[in-house]
């Protein structure tokens, strides 16, 4: 009877060291699980910060590419439209959706929250407002500039301009 509780209370001992390495070996396992799903989340948040950055830009792209192609702004030789031109008279009649609420708000569907300015560069250096919403509390914007022609069509004389398209984060 002793030498059957000696060996049972062996196997005890042994058992209990097993155990002691079972749980020792998770522990492990788990605080490695942990670090790799830490590096990650961290690798990920970078990744989400730098598509939204993305985004951000290709957003004030397609703004700008809709502001060229603006029939409103757009000039014409023998009712074929030319790219990149901008009507200097439609421009100056495109200027007044700053000062009307209403247009502001139908623009705002294609403009959203940016500024919009054409830089006449030559002959005069003069800047011409089109559309100005800044968004209440911006944290940055994206500026893209887009070389263009300004034609005055009484002078009927071509000058070259830049537009500037600023988009608020």
């Amino acid at each position: 009877m002793k030498i059957i509780k000696q060996s049972l209370s062996g196997i005890g001992r042994h058992g209990q060291i097993k155990m002691a390495e079972t749980i020792g070996v998770m522990f492990v396992f788990f605080m490695l699980l942990v670090l790799v799903m830490v590096f990650y989340s961290r690798i990920q948040a970078g990744s989400v910060v730098a598509q939204n950055e993305e985004q951000f830009i290709q957003k004030s792209i397609d703004i700008s590419q809709i502001v060229a192609y603006l029939p409103e702004v757009q000039c014409s030789r023998d009712n074929v439209l030319e790219d990149n031109c901008f009507d200097l008279y439609k421009i100056e009649s495109l200027k007044n959706v700053n000062q009307n609420e209403q247009s502001r708000l139908y623009y705002f569907d294609q403009f959203e929250y940016s500024q919009i300015t054409i830089q006449r560069v030559y002959p005069t250096g003069e800047d011409i407002i089109i559309y100005d919403n800044p968004k209440p509390g911006w944290k940055g914007k994206s500026l893209i500039p887009v070389p263009i022609i300004v034609y005055d069509p009484i002078a009927r004389l071509y000058g070259f301009g830049v537009l500037n398209v600023a988009t608020y984060k």
